[in-house]
């Protein structure tokens, strides 16, 4: 049963990590179309966009710490390499700088973008 439930929660983490990628690429393009003057009709999108992110951020930060507090006792150990795992340790920093990249991003894009309400009602 742990190791069925061990596969879902890595299919999550998996799952959860691809939506909130392109949402945050999605969110990007929303936002460079509206600076090009079509911020009413592109606010929906965007509103929506944050309800796809945000959680989805939160599902893959917390299946991903169940992951790695599983890793050495359930991951197949025999089928792990040394390189493998500096693999996954590259894979997960430069994805920790996306990370950084796009919450900057989704936090100018909230306080400094077209969608700001204070600029929509000036």
């Amino acid at each position: 049963m742990v190791s069925e439930l061990l596969e879902l929660n890595r299919y999550l983490h998996d799952f959860a990590s691809a939506m909130w990628v392109c949402g945050s690429l999605l969110l990007w393009w929303v936002w460079r179309e509206a600076r090009r003057g079509e911020a009413q009709a592109l606010q929906r999108i965007a509103g929506k966009l944050w309800f796809l992110t945000v959680p989805s951020l939160a599902a893959s930060l917390a299946t991903g710490a169940v992951r790695a507090a599983t890793f050495a006792s359930h991951e197949h150990p025999g089928e792990v390499t040394a390189s493998a795992v500096a693999l996954l340790v590259a894979k997960h920093a430069l994805f920790g700088l996306f990370v950084a990249w796009a919450v900057r991003a989704h936090w100018l894009s909230r306080s400094a973008s077209p969608f700001a309400r204070r600029r929509m009602t000036s």
